[in-house]
């Protein structure tokens, strides 16, 4: 999975690869140790959070349903609740916050993962 996730970066021209990392505006994700580190500061994230972060950074501007997310993120066979979601994207931004605002909720209960700068 990580070769087909390095692949798809590549195509999009969202990877920079320097030692299997992906820089995404402030954020510095490792692929390979799967750490996320901003200004030299290493943020903690449960393994769902990363996995979250990942797939949203991957695909910039594309908005996904909660559902779209359980089925990509948890899988099909995930028989919780999709607030689910809900949680872990709200855990998500209060690490990140720090360093940016990447993750916004679009009208119609929609995520999105965006790259600018600003809080």
């Amino acid at each position: 999975m990580l070769i087909e996730v390095k692949n798809l970066l590549r195509l999009t021209g969202a990877y920079v690869r320097k030692s299997d990392v992906m820089r995404v505006g402030e954020l510095l994700i490792n692929l390979t140790s799967r750490e996320v580190s901003a200004e030299g500061t290493r943020i903690k994230l449960a393994p769902r959070e990363y996995d979250l972060l990942l797939f949203l950074a991957c695909n910039p501007e594309q908005c996904f349903t909660r559902e779209m997310l359980l089925d990509m993120i948890w899988g099909h066979q995930f028989d919780g609740g999709d607030r689910t979601v809900d949680t872990h994207i709200k855990s998500l931004r209060e690490r990140i916050r720090p360093y940016n605002s990447y993750i916004t909720m679009v009208w119609g209960y929609r995520y999105k993962f965006s790259v600018h700068f600003g809080n």
